[in-house]
């Protein structure tokens, strides 16, 4: 038995980590059978208590005893909260054949972070990993946790498309781009080429130890990610990319004022849609032409707003040059223009990021996360309110869609959690920015943060 218990480490890439349900399973610590069950153990499972815990303290090195030749690192991924508890990355070392590996699968840090809560073999409070591997549950504990060093820890555990807003927002410069695409393997030890500015500037970081000449297979799905992403938005090509998009929006928006048919064809694409995704030809856009200039060319927003700040930005994501309210544009590699490809005419929707209320009634709501898998171990539990008044539309949204705004998940930030934990069942009118799922992790399709609670409903005995 003792054999089979060493062999978990070198088993952990090819075994399926379970989600751990009430079970009268006997758990084994350290190569010995105890008589711990699972109730014995704080699961951390539920939302308030997962957004207690900063990304630093799930980060840590676990292993079978002290010693072991063969530890594992959990690896956080904080872009999951907004979706639930954190993800993990998993890393796994065995010292006999000096071998570092990625268990790249993303993996619900509650399915294998547990507490003690009682005395014995494991003393109360020991962190660690609670999990099956081969139906075998076991408990490895937690030697030491972790602080990712470095200026921007976040993106080495953070996906940058989905938190663009906080990781990269506009005023990012290029050298802050720089430092964070090369931070992903100055943590891992890269060795820089000698005397380069990224040489000199990590060499003066008192945590970096060049190393390594190739890191990339320390690299964890996420930072393989960020630095594909970090390294296209520092290409000359991006920055032409750019320069171009300004040029031509900026004589688009020309075109409008002055009405110069001929460039407004030339920079509309063959299969224009509006609506949800309805095509309309030509001639029929021709024919709302009025309508859609006297949009673009109000002073709320698009040419008058939209470009000048556009113009100012130093992030720029070429895969979707969206900003505009009213119109999206597509840049085509054939006719090497950006062509307008979706327009809405639709002013009285309400603009996503906008400031919206919305009534209904509390409710939580479980559902199997499909990012995380397709089983028990994919459970997860979020916040929704079942509404009872809420705008008619959203640009953007599939309004034609039935009930697509019968329920809106709640982003709650961590402070706030208990909160509307104890409002559940009531009926509330809430006040948040309104945006839609971008994520086939959201449960919702339109989704409410920044949320302030403006009344909630009493009934009288």
């Amino acid at each position: 038995m003792k054999k089979s218990i060493f062999l978990i480490s070198a088993m952990l890439l090819f075994c399926h980590i379970q989600a751990i349900a009430q079970s009268p399973q006997i758990i084994f610590y350290r190569g010995l059978a105890t008589d711990y069950h699972v109730a014995d153990f704080a699961m951390w499972s539920s939302d308030s208590e997962n957004y207690a815990f900063s990304a630093d303290q799930w980060l840590g090195i676990y292993a079978d005893a002290e010693g072991s030749p063969s530890w594992h690192r959990v690896i956080p991924d904080v872009r999951s909260i907004s979706y639930g508890a954190p993800w993990c990355s998993l890393q796994s070392y065995t010292e006999k054949e000096q071998t570092l590996e990625i268990y790249n699968q993303h993996l619900a840090c509650r399915q294998i972070l547990a507490e003690s809560k009682r005395k014995g073999a494991i003393p109360v409070g020991t962190k660690g990993m609670l999990a099956s591997f081969d139906g075998m549950l076991t408990f490895t504990p937690l030697l030491r946790n972790e602080k990712l060093a470095g200026k921007y820890p976040e993106i080495s555990r953070t996906g940058i498309r989905m938190q663009l807003e906080n990781l990269l927002p506009d005023q990012t410069s290029l050298p802050d781009k720089r430092i964070m695409l090369n931070e992903i393997y100055a943590r891992y030890g890269y060795r820089f080429k000698p005397d380069g500015d990224m040489d000199k500037y990590f060499r003066a970081q008192p945590w970096y130890t060049p190393s390594y000449d190739n890191v990339d297979a320390f690299l964890t799905y996420t930072e393989k990610e960020n630095a594909k992403l970090l390294r296209e938005l520092l290409s000359p090509a991006t920055e032409k990319l750019k320069a171009l998009y300004i040029q031509q929006m900026t004589a688009f928006c020309r075109a409008l004022k002055e009405n110069d048919i001929d460039y407004i064809k030339n920079s509309t694409a063959d299969r224009l849609t509006t609506g949800a995704d309805t095509p309309v030809s030509w001639e029929k856009f021709k024919t709302l032409l009025p309508e859609f200039s006297k949009l673009m060319l109000g002073s709320y927003s698009n040419c008058p707003k939209d470009v000048p700040e556009f113009i100012s930005y130093n992030a720029y994501y070429p895969q979707y040059p969206d900003i505009y309210s009213n119109a999206h544009f597509d840049y085509d590699e054939q006719r090497q223009r950006y062509l307008l490809t979706y327009f809405t005419l639709d002013d009285n929707c309400i603009v996503e990021n906008s400031k919206i209320n919305v009534r209904g009634t509390l409710i939580n709501k479980d559902y199997i996360d499909i990012t995380q898998g397709e089983d028990d171990s994919a459970k997860t539990s979020v916040m929704v309110l079942k509404t009872v008044e809420m705008p008619e539309c959203i640009n953007g949204a599939a309004i034609d869609q039935p009930e697509w705004n019968r329920y809106v998940q709640l982003i709650i930030r961590q402070n706030d959690r208990k909160k509307f934990d104890d409002l559940v069942g009531k009926t509330v009118t809430l006040n948040g920015k309104v945006f839609l799922a971008v994520s086939a992790g959201h449960y919702t399709p339109v989704l409410l943060e920044n949320i302030v609670i403006k009344s909630v409903e009493t009934t009288d005995k």
